[in-house]
């Protein structure tokens, strides 16, 4: 019997943890892609838009208030779906390697690319809504 609990326990936890993440992916901020970063370069190419990086921490406080606040907002959230393929990497999971090779100190830590994956603007810490337009406008502008 308990064996059976922890079961159905696990897959309770692993479906409310997808749910978790696709709600914020079904129109609630910025549209964030659920897939390789090999892929975001592909789609990005494709369709011929720059991309937009965030890594994080769970336990990242200021990454909360990004994610809540500043990726939220309606001029952010039109802006980067627009313009961006975007992306997320926690930096203690699937991001390790990614936040070595580009020597992430701090999270979280946003990273424009162009569509053939030249870095063209990368910035550390937390912002405001209108310093993310700025810095989103400006990697748009290098990309072109």
């Amino acid at each position: 019997m308990n064996k059976l609990l922890s079961v159905i326990v696990c897959c309770l936890m692993l479906q409310f943890s997808s749910f978790a993440q696709s709600s914020f992916n079904a129109g609630n901020g910025i549209r964030f892609e659920n897939t390789s970063l090999e892929e975001i370069v592909a789609k990005a190419e494709a369709e011929g838009k720059a991309i937009f990086i965030e890594t994080y921490a769970s336990w990242c406080r200021s990454c909360k208030w990004m994610e809540h606040n500043s990726f939220g907002n309606n001029a952010v959230i039109d802006f980067y779906n627009d313009n961006f393929i975007s992306l997320r990497l926690d930096v203690d999971r699937e991001g390790k390697a990614f936040a070595d090779r580009f020597g992430v100190r701090m999270v979280p830590t946003l990273f424009y690319f162009d569509s053939k994956q030249n870095l063209l603007i990368k910035e550390e810490g937390a912002q405001e809504v209108q310093d993310l337009l700025k810095l989103g406008k400006k990697a748009v502008k290098k990309a072109n």
